[in-house]
C-alpha cells in the first residue's frame, strides 16, 4: 500500500491474503492499532492527512506462500530502509 501525503510518496504497508481473499484482508483484517482495518485505516489516513493511497497486489504462483513472499518483501524494504513501512510496525 502507498501513501501520497504531501506531493511525497511513501509505502506505507506490505501484507498478504490467504484463504479470505484480498478484499477481506483489507476491510476485514486488523490494523496494527487492532481495530478492523475498515476503521483503522480510516482513523490512520485522516490522522495522517493522507491524500490518497494505492493499493497494488501480486498474484503468486501455486508453490509460493503468501507469508514467505511478504516476509522477503519486507527483509528487501527493511534493507533498503532500515525500518518497516510504518503501518507494519
Amino acid at each position: 500500500m502507498i501513501e501520497l501525503r504531501n506531493g511525497r510518496v511513501t509505502l506505507v504497508f506490505i501484507g498478504f491474503s490467504d484463504s479470505g481473499g484480498l478484499f477481506s484482508e483489507i476491510v476485514n483484517g486488523l490494523h496494527y492499532d487492532k481495530n478492523p482495518r475498515k476503521l483503522g485505516w480510516t482513523y490512520q489516513l485522516i490522522k495522517d492527512k493522507t491524500d490518497a493511497i494505492d493499493i497494488y497486489w501480486y498474484v503468486t504462483s501455486l508453490g509460493d506462500s503468501a507469508r514467505k513472499v511478504q516476509k522477503d518483501m519486507l527483509k528487501d524494504y527493511i534493507g533498503l530502509t532500515g525500518r518497516l513501512p510504518k503501518w507494519n510496525r
